[in-house]
């Protein structure tokens, strides 16, 4: 007859933990660029979801079994070991199952709270050299410097654009990103 609270209290924490991951998710996407939290592609988290709800009824009925064997030892005394095992298996059950939101909220946060110190975005512009002018990207670069770039034009991000600024990939985003292009006379 536990199961079914057992059950209801930690799918309870599992939907509050995914709210807030998803939260989480929503705003450092809007932030940072970056879904902190959100597995790619999100089907995933429905497998780890259903794996995990699993897991704990697998542990759940490990309490029980437990709660048999002990009987055969203690006998009637054993009454309160059912009760107490059930409270705090559910117990760290839901702190182990609001664990992962937490984590996720406690970097979301500590990305935003930081974000400007860890951007290049956030160093002031340069000061143009006298007579320099700011070039667009490719259009005014001379085909010398283009030819440079090479293959790794089509892999590189224009000023401003999104790229993949961290180890989170995201597949139609460059790894790489122009900052800026001056241009100065012809030399």
């Amino acid at each position: 007859m536990r199961r079914v609270p057992y059950n209801v209290i930690v799918g309870v924490a599992g939907v509050v933990s995914g709210l807030f991951t998803l939260a989480n998710a929503f705003v450092t996407e809007r932030v940072l660029g970056e879904p902190i939290g959100l597995p790619d592609p999100p089907l995933f988290a429905v497998i780890a979801a259903i794996a995990y709800g699993v897991t704990a009824n697998v542990c759940f009925t490990d309490g029980w079994i437990t709660e048999l064997l002990s009987r055969r030892v203690w006998g009637d005394r054993v009454e309160v070991f059912g009760e107490v095992a059930f409270t705090l298996g559910t117990i760290f059950s839901v702190l182990l199952t609001l664990l992962p939101a937490a984590f996720l909220l406690s970097v979301g946060a500590f990305k935003i709270v930081f974000h400007s110190r860890l951007i290049a975005d956030s160093i002031p512009n340069c000061a143009l050299p006298p007579g320099a002018k700011v070039a667009s990207f490719p259009k005014d670069l001379p085909g010398p410097i283009l030819n440079n770039f090479g293959s790794h034009l089509a892999t590189l991000a224009g000023i401003g654009e999104q790229f993949n600024a961290s180890d989170v990939v995201t597949v139609d985003r460059p790894s790489r990103r122009l900052i800026f292009v001056r241009h100065l006379g012809p030399k």
